[in-house]
């Protein structure tokens, strides 16, 4: 298990326990987890057996509101960087202001587990479980301000997810990359207790299972919202539930 000890809007100096500690994605890196330490070769690691977990539970341990804005964030990278097969838990976004990396505004209450912004970074392989935010994205936020691509999912897992707002497990906003044989699971929030979809420029969510989801107001397993050329293909809904409309999808 990791913790961050660096803020993510000036990495170079350590800030023990401070709550804008984030592990900020570099550009071209290819990130890892699932090693013992003995492989000669990348395909030899076991992600499932050797597991590897980032934490923003800093401060107090087990206490949430002493926990990171953010654990992993993702700003202006592209199709070379690489994180797979790593955890990302234990955050919460509940801040008043936000924070500028590589130039683009970092929301304190939206993106718990990831805060991602004009951005094209490859997740395969990922648990992200048991983040928070005040307002959007509870696991997973994911937007661009203008134009561009942003990240693929591929085989991850996003469960027990919570926002106060729109999309506890994921925040999709103007564009998205997609989500491909995903499982998104038990999360909530007042709007899109799984997924919320905002203008999904060519977005799309393939082969993943919506399951066990749950929404005060709209969309308990997705709420899509002036979707273009929004593509779903072979996705199971079940269980989800809404106070409002669409149960399954709104």
């Amino acid at each position: 298990t990791y913790k961050p000890n660096r803020r993510a809007d000036a990495t170079g100096t350590i800030t023990l326990n401070n709550r804008n500690n984030a592990f900020v994605l570099k550009e071209g890196v290819e990130l890892y987890g699932g090693f013992i330490g003995t492989e000669l070769f990348k395909h030899h690691r076991n992600y499932l057996l050797n597991i590897v977990i980032l934490s923003g539970d800093i401060g107090i341990v087990g206490v949430s509101t002493y926990n990171c804005y953010h654990v992993v964030v993702r700003s202006d990278n592209t199709y070379q960087t690489v994180f797979g097969g790593i955890t990302v838990q234990r955050c919460m976004a509940n801040g008043a202001s936000s924070i500028t990396v590589n130039t683009y505004p970092i929301s304190q209450k939206s993106g718990g587990g990831i805060y991602s912004m004009m951005d094209n970074v490859s997740f395969t392989n990922c648990i992200i479980q048991n983040n928070e935010a005040l307002n959007t994205g509870g696991g997973l936020y994911d937007s661009l301000k203008a134009g561009g691509q942003s990240g693929y999912h591929t085989n991850c897992i996003i469960t027990g997810n919570i926002a106060g707002s729109k999309g506890g497990g994921v925040y999709m906003g103007l564009a998205f990359g997609g989500l491909y044989d995903c499982e998104i699971s038990n999360n909530s929030a007042d709007e899109g207790g799984g997924i919320y979809s905002y203008f999904g420029i060519w977005a799309g969510i393939f082969s993943c299972r919506i399951i066990n989801n749950n929404s005060t107001s709209d969309g308990g397993g997705i709420k899509s919202i002036i979707s273009d050329q929004f593509t779903f293909y072979d996705n199971i809904i079940s269980g989800n539930s809404a106070g409002g409309s669409g149960g399954g999808m709104h």
